[in-house]
C-alpha cells in the first residue's frame, strides 16, 4: 500500500509538473492518427492500431484532467461538464459514434492550457503531416487518385494522396485558420499573399472551388480586420458575430434541411447558391 502511494505521488508530481506536455502530445497523436486512418487510404490495413492509439491518448488526457483539473472545477463548472456529458452521450448513441464524446475529453482536457501553445503545435504538426503526404503523392509513393468533374472530362481533381480530392483543400482551409489567429497583429501582408498562393495551388490540383472561395473570405476578412480593429463599431460587430454564429448557422442548417421540398424552384435555386 505505501508502495502504491509512493507511486501516485511521484506520478501526480510527474503529471502536475508537465501537464502541459501530457496535453498537447496525445491530442497532437489524436489528431495525426485520425488523418491518416480516416482521410488516406495507405493506412486503412492499420485501423484498429490507430484506434487504439487514438483511446490511449485519450487515456493519458483523462488522467491529467484528474489529477490536475477536477479539484480547480468550481461548481459552476462542474455542472455545465455534467450536462454537456449527459447531452454528447445522448446524441453520441442517436448517431451511433463516440466521436464527440472523444473531442469532449479533448476540450475538457484544455483546461489550463494556453490555447496559443496548442494551436502552435497542431499548426506545426498538421502542417507537416498534409504536405508530407502530399509529397509523397507526386513522388508515387501514395496513391493519387485522379477523377473528373461529373461528365466534364477538361476538369481534373488530384487526392493528393488523400481518399478525396476534397480533403487536401479542407486542411489548407483550417491551417489557413490557425495561421492566421496565432500569428494575429503579427502577420506580414506578404503571409497573406502566402496564404492565397498556397490555397490557390491546391484549388487548381483539387478543383475545390468552395473551400478555396472559404479561404480567400478568410484571409481578406483577416486582412481588413487587421486594418481597423481599432473602430469600435468593428470590434462589436466581431464580438457579437463570433459568440453567436455557430448557434444561428447550427438553426439554420438544421431549418432548412428539415423544410427542403426539392419540388420548390425557389429551394432548388437557393441550394444550388449555398
Amino acid at each position: 500500500m505505501q508502495l502504491l502511494n509512493k507511486c501516485y505521488e511521484k506520478v501526480t508530481k510527474f503529471v502536475t509538473k508537465n501537464k502541459e506536455l501530457i496535453y498537447i502530445m496525445p491530442l497532437i497523436i489524436f489528431v495525426l492518427t485520425s488523418i491518416l486512418s480516416d482521410k488516406t487510404n495507405f493506412a486503412n490495413k492499420l485501423t484498429m492500431q490507430m484506434s487504439v492509439i487514438r483511446y490511449i491518448c485519450l487515456f493519458i488526457i483523462l488522467i491529467k484532467i484528474i489529477i490536475c483539473d477536477i479539484s480547480k472545477y468550481n461548481k459552476k463548472t462542474i455542472i455545465k461538464i455534467f450536462f454537456l456529458g449527459i447531452i454528447t452521450t445522448i446524441v453520441s448513441i442517436i448517431i451511433d459514434s463516440r466521436i464527440l464524446i472523444q473531442y469532449l475529453i479533448i476540450i475538457i482536457g484544455a483546461y489550463n492550457i494556453k490555447i496559443e501553445n496548442i494551436f502552435r503545435n497542431i499548426l506545426i504538426f498538421e502542417t507537416m503531416l498534409v504536405f508530407f503526404i502530399i509529397i509523397l503523392s507526386a513522388l508515387g509513393v501514395v496513391p493519387n487518385y485522379v477523377v473528373t468533374r461529373g461528365n466534364t472530362s477538361n476538369v481534373i481533381r488530384n487526392s493528393l494522396g488523400f481518399e478525396f480530392g476534397t480533403y487536401p483543400a479542407i486542411f489548407t482551409f483550417y491551417l489557413t485558420l490557425l495561421y492566421l489567429y496565432y500569428r494575429k497583429d503579427k502577420i506580414k501582408v506578404y503571409e497573406y499573399i502566402v496564404l492565397f498562393f498556397i490555397n490557390f495551388i491546391i484549388y487548381r490540383l483539387t478543383d475545390t472551388r468552395t473551400d478555396f472561395i472559404c479561404s480567400v473570405m478568410i484571409i481578406l476578412a483577416s486582412l481588413l480586420y487587421s486594418r481597423m480593429k481599432n473602430e469600435n463599431i468593428i470590434n462589436k460587430i466581431a464580438i457579437i458575430t463570433s459568440k453567436y454564429i455557430m448557434i444561428f448557422l447550427t438553426l439554420l442548417s438544421l431549418i432548412l434541411t428539415i423544410s427542403y421540398n426539392e419540388n420548390n424552384p425557389n429551394m432548388k435555386k437557393m441550394n444550388s447558391v449555398l
